[in-house]
C-alpha cells in the first residue's frame, strides 16, 4: 500500500486505499476501462504503442474504497521519442459512480510525483488539453503519434526543466518501449501503412490503374491518408470516426445506420453483393 486517502463527496466522507496494481487486479482494471471507454477503445491509435509491451508497474495505481471496490485506475507504458525515454500516460479511468470526487486528478498527481522520484523526465499522452493542462501538460507541436491522432491532442509534460527541448519526431517516430517481435496484425498494419509515405505513394499510383478501390473497416483511413477520399463521403470503424473527421477534414465522414464499415475480409467479400446492389440502384 502506498497511502490511504480521504476524499469528500456529497453527503459523506469516503476513504480510499491507493496501491500499485498487481497481476490479480489486471482483469478488473480492464473491465473498468471497458465500462468507461467501451471495448472499442483498443482500436485507438495510441494502443498500437501498448500492444505486447509491459507497463511501468511502479506507476500503475489503483484506488479501492473501504469495501475493496475498484474506484479508479491509471497505467503507464514506456515509449521512445527521437531516441529518448518517455512515459505514455493512460488510460486513467474513474468508475461512473465515483466521478466528480477528484479521483482522476489524485491518481495523476500521485503517479507523476512517483515518476519524478524514479527519475523519469518526460510524459506523453493523447487527451484533452483543457483538462490535462491543469497538471502542466501542453501540446507537443514537434511530436507525431500514430495516425489518425489529432495533433492537438498530443500532449507532453516535462518532469525535469527543459526535458522536451529539442525532442521532436516529425517523421512519425514514436516507438515502442520493449516489444517482442511478431507478425503485424490488422491494426498494426494499418498504423504501418498510415505512417509510410512510400506505401501511400504506391496506393495513389495504383488508384490510377484500378477501376475501384475498397477500404475494409479502418482501411478507409488509408485511402484518406493517400488523399484518395478528398471530396468524397466515407465511413469507418465507429470508434475512430471522430479521429477520422479531425484528421481528414477534406473527407465527409458519414454517421448513418445505412452506411456500413465491414470488420473482416470474410464479411467484406460476402458484402460485395450488397455494395453492387447499392451502386446499381
Amino acid at each position: 500500500m502506498l497511502a490511504p486517502c480521504a476524499i469528500d463527496s456529497p453527503g459523506r466522507l469516503r476513504v480510499y486505499k491507493l496501491e500499485e496494481e498487481t497481476d490479480a487486479d489486471w482483469w478488473e482494471v480492464e473491465a473498468l476501462y471497458d465500462l468507461c471507454f467501451a471495448p472499442g477503445r483498443t482500436a485507438l491509435s495510441s494502443y498500437r504503442l501498448r500492444d505486447g509491451v509491459p507497463t511501468v508497474a511502479a506507476l500503475c495505481l489503483v484506488l479501492r474504497d473501504d469495501d475493496g471496490t475498484l474506484a479508479a485506475a491509471i497505467r503507464y507504458w514506456p515509449v521512445e521519442v527521437a531516441g529518448e525515454d518517455v512515459l505514455l500516460l493512460g488510460p486513467v479511468a474513474v468508475h461512473p459512480t465515483r466521478q466528480g470526487e477528484g479521483l482522476g486528478g489524485l491518481l495523476i498527481n500521485e503517479s507523476l510525483a512517483e515518476a519524478r522520484r524514479l527519475g523519469w523526465e518526460r510524459v506523453l499522452l493523447v487527451g484533452d488539453a483543457p483538462y490535462y493542462g491543469r497538471f502542466g501538460f501542453a501540446i507537443l507541436t514537434g511530436v507525431v503519434m500514430p495516425p489518425p491522432t489529432n495533433p492537438d491532442r498530443v500532449l507532453g509534460l516535462a518532469l525535469k526543466t527543459g526535458a522536451w527541448a529539442g525532442v521532436v519526431n516529425p517523421q512519425f517516430a514514436v516507438q515502442l518501449g520493449v516489444r517482442p517481435p511478431h507478425a503485424l496484425g490488422g491494426e498494426q498494419l494499418l498504423v504501418a501503412l498510415l505512417g509510410a509515405p512510400a506505401h501511400l505513394r504506391r496506393l495513389r499510383a495504383a488508384a490510377g490503374r484500378s477501376g475501384a478501390l475498397v477500404g475494409l473497416d479502418t482501411g478507409s483511413l488509408v485511402l484518406a491518408a493517400a488523399g484518395l477520399m478528398d471530396g468524397y463521403r466515407a465511413t469507418s470503424h465507429w470508434d475512430v470516426l471522430t479521429e477520422f473527421e479531425e484528421s481528414y477534414p477534406e473527407v465527409t465522414v458519414v454517421r448513418d445506420r445505412f452506411v456500413f464499415a465491414v470488420c473482416n475480409v470474410h464479411i467484406g467479400m460476402s458484402s460485395m453483393s450488397t455494395i453492387r446492389r447499392v451502386a446499381l440502384s
